[in-house]
């Protein structure tokens, strides 16, 4: 009885301790907690519309001006609607962190790693995965949305790896963050990230609906057992995205047809020269041979 009493009181000692000194414990009901979190691509960036595509892209680009309307109304007409997250991540590229501060217009955005578009560090073909310096970035965004927005942004931990982008990565260093470690039972956490990496992570856990659109917003949820995180469901679009650019893609249609139309033309004119000087080659052997018939 004695030794049953006393794990007892051990057992509440290390409880409160542990709500004094902030130490994270084993999650309730059963080992396990539910953990909602919001996934939403960013909004239209420089690298998204004629004629900074693919590698013919910007480093880190920022949004546009379309971009950043998109991401404030995302935040005004549909996440106000619902639940507040509890933790606002964003990737380490400039435009998840400028939609994340402009949609989440009353939280903290933390910059994290492992969740930045494909392609990570294939600065020739892909420029628009590379992340600028950090100095860089806060200069851009201080320009785009302000210096109160700019407070607003919590940089990644110094010395942090931010890369390659890989969910099973971000859920690692996930339990390890301070401000996951303060969230209470049930939390809700928004994670800003890029339409490449959204859709390989969704459909890996059967969620194929496409590649996300600009300011996409997709609610799902995850277990949180004693052995991590659990599978990621994705429950339903909570917030529509706003479809690519049609201008950019017409641009590119049209610059593609005037190439093929260019090639076309440049063919048939050496075919002609090549037809016109074999003419010409043809009719000068043909004076040579009577030239040759009239002196004999």
């Amino acid at each position: 009885m004695a030794t049953l009493v006393l794990v007892r009181f051990m057992g509440l000692a290390w409880i409160r301790a542990a709500d004094a000194f902030d130490i994270p414990r084993a999650p309730a009901k059963e080992g396990f907690r539910r953990v909602e979190v919001y996934l939403m691509r960013h909004g239209q960036s420089e690298g998204n519309v004629f004629p900074h595509q693919g590698p013919f892209g910007l480093v880190d680009p920022a949004l546009t001006e379309t971009g950043r309307s998109q991401a404030t109304q995302t935040g005004l007409n549909c996440l106000s609607q619902h639940r507040t997250p509890d933790l606002v991540l964003a990737s380490c590229l400039l435009r998840a962190q400028e939609t994340a501060l402009l949609a989440f217009g009353n939280s903290s955005v933390y910059v994290a790693p492992f969740i930045s578009e494909d392609h990570w560090g294939q600065s020739f073909l892909h420029p628009g995965s590379t992340p600028g310096p950090a100095d860089q970035q806060r200069q851009r965004i201080e320009e785009d949305l302000g210096p109160e927005d700019l407070d607003r942004l919590v940089p990644a931990e110094e010395g942090q790896d931010l890369g390659p982008p890989s969910w099973s990565f971000f859920l690692e260093w996930l339990p390890t963050s301070a401000a996951m470690q303060r969230l209470q039972q049930e939390p809700l956490i928004a994670v800003v990230s890029h339409g490449n990496f959204l859709q390989d992570t969704m459909a890996e856990f059967g969620w194929d609906d496409g590649h996300p659109k600009n300011a996409e917003v997709f609610r799902a949820r995850m277990d949180l057992t004693e052995n991590g995180f659990g599978p990621l469901t994705v429950e339903e679009v909570l917030c529509p995205g706003y479809a690519g650019d049609k201008d950019a893609r017409n641009a590119w249609i049209a610059v593609f047809a005037s190439a093929i139309i260019i090639c076309i033309l440049v063919c048939v004119l050496v075919w002609w020269c090549r037809r016109a000087k074999r003419g010409l080659q043809s009719a000068s052997y043909e004076t040579s041979l009577q030239s040759v018939s009239s002196d004999e």
